[in-house]
């Protein structure tokens, strides 16, 4: 009789995690090629609290309140400009980057906890965001590929020079696999 073959358990283990609650931003974790998610599926989550008071009228420097987010951009062409926010007062996520898509998601509660999450599935060849637990949109995506914008820092509550997150978060965690509720 043949021995039974052991099979290889999936690390779930988050590759990057701030457990307790953050009330000042931003909080830098490391660019997108350190981490090792380039050319992988990989989740951006968190659990968030948006203030009552946060802007959601006006322009995008205005209205934008960033969840995850590098800290150098640059619009358009080949340079990857990842950023996962609330703009104009709803769930966003986009890379300003040629044939990547933007996820427009559903209006961000203010004064109460939500878990959201943006995950990349490089096999599936698509981007999601979740909110709490439910998936708000979807959209055909390739995986990150190899270029200049995947060395700059990746924030938890800042993208670029400001558009700060207004209000708090908890259970922040980046994951190398395309997390599912």
């Amino acid at each position: 009789m043949d021995e039974p073959v052991e099979q290889p358990v999936e690390d779930t283990a988050p590759i990057w995690s701030h457990e307790g609650e953050i009330t000042q931003f931003p909080v830098p974790v490391s660019s997108l090629n350190s981490l090792g998610i380039v050319d992988s599926s990989f989740t951006l989550m968190a659990t968030v609290w948006r203030d009552p008071d946060a802007n959601d009228d006006g322009s995008q420097y205005v209205s934008d309140h960033s969840i995850f987010g590098l800290d150098q951009y640059r619009n358009g062409g080949d340079y990857t400009n990842l950023h996962f926010l609330v703009r104009s007062g709803k769930y966003f996520v986009g890379f300003y980057r040629s044939g990547y898509p933007e996820i427009h998601g559903p209006k961000a509660a203010k004064g109460t906890w939500e878990q959201v999450a943006f995950v990349l599935d490089k096999d599936a060849g698509k981007v999601t965001l979740y909110v709490n637990g439910l998936e708000a949109e979807s959209q055909r995506s390739p995986p990150l590929d190899n270029n200049p914008g995947n060395a700059n820092q990746l924030n938890v509550g800042q993208y670029a020079s400001g558009r700060n997150w207004k209000g708090k978060m908890k259970d922040v965690k980046i994951l190398k696999y395309a997390w599912k509720p």
